[in-house]
């Protein structure tokens, strides 16, 4: 068989890593440009020698992102006998101890994301975030069926149906009104102040230009977190508050796991995994607590695997 290579995501690691080592070039340049501005003037006092350990520490959380992300994202290769890590080491599938296809495994500083594990008998084990990845899913995908269950085929990819398919169920919702939302209120209020900033600048292009740039950028990145979620008798619907577009569909006996997650100081989030291991990340925060109660005991009446990292009960 021709081996899968694994390839990262070009949002969840290049995007991902770009923009943060520019956020951390900016800081850093900002930091060293100020110390040398003060340190010209008479102005200059011993204290502002702090601000080179604040550059060193910009500088050393830039080189701690690069670390990360490549060494939760290495090169893998597989075929029918073996697996391989950045092109340098090579593995048998006898010598693997353990494979736990989906959980979580450490990120950056505390934080966890969803991955996949692999511990070898030589002690050695491999953390693979999934949003790292474009393609992580195929590689769990021949594991699972090639390796684990020692199947002679790999199942086809899961399709996604399309919305048209589920327009006579009737839809159990679980949402509430995003203005009873902190950042339900947060989007609005920013809107609202914009838009009364854009009436009082109609005449200045320049200005209009700075606050639709901003609103937009307001709008998108709030929004992003307003999601929610639908269930009927054969179809799982997740949907946006604000993405009016949006309407990713799901077929209950294509959904392997259900997660609800919380990190640090997002919402909670609801994971959908489908059985070929491909996963979608909704922050979904006008959900309460007992909204994901409710929903996890709809799940698991219909015989969908919730994974409850919130303890919603």
């Amino acid at each position: 068989m021709t081996p899968i290579v694994s390839k990262r995501s070009f949002f969840g690691f290049y995007f991902y890593l770009a923009v943060a080592s520019l956020l951390c070039l900016l800081l850093g340049f900002m930091t060293i440009g100020l110390f040398i501005h003060l340190y010209q003037s008479p102005e200059f006092e011993t204290r502002n020698y702090g601000l080179l350990p604040m550059f060193c520490g910009i500088i050393a959380l830039m080189v701690y992102l690069f670390y990360r992300l490549i060494k939760r994202s290495p090169g893998i290769s597989v075929d029918e006998y073996s697996i391989t890590f950045n092109n340098k080491v090579t593995y048998q599938w006898a010598d693997i101890d353990k494979i736990t296809l989906n959980g979580k495994a450490g990120f950056l500083f505390f934080y966890e994301k969803e991955a996949m594990t692999l511990k070898f008998k030589d002690g050695k084990t491999f953390y693979m975030i999934d949003d790292l990845y474009s393609n992580l899913w195929q590689i769990k995908l021949f594991i699972k069926y090639r390796v684990i269950d020692k199947a002679k085929n790999v199942p086809a990819t899961v399709e996604n149906p399309d919305p048209a398919e589920a327009k006579n169920e009737n839809f159990l919702f679980y949402k509430r009104f995003q203005l009873l939302n902190f950042r339900g209120i947060m989007l609005w209020m920013i809107l609202a102040g914009l838009g009364y900033a854009a009436i009082k600048n109609i005449s200045h292009p320049v200005g209009l230009i700075f606050i639709s740039s901003f609103a937009c950028l307001a709008f998108f990145g709030l929004s992003y977190f307003l999601y929610y979620v639908g269930v009927s008798d054969n179809y799982l619907i997740v949907r946006n508050h604000n993405f009016f577009w949006v309407k990713k569909l799901y077929r209950l006996t294509d959904i392997k796991e259900v997660v609800f997650e919380q990190q640090d100081k997002w919402p909670n989030c609801v994971i959908v995994i489908t059985n070929d291991f491909k996963t979608n990340f909704f922050p979904a925060a006008t959900l309460w607590g007992r909204d994901f109660r409710t929903l996890k005991q709809d799940l698991l009446s219909r015989n969908i695997a919730v994974r409850d990292e919130i303890r919603a009960g």
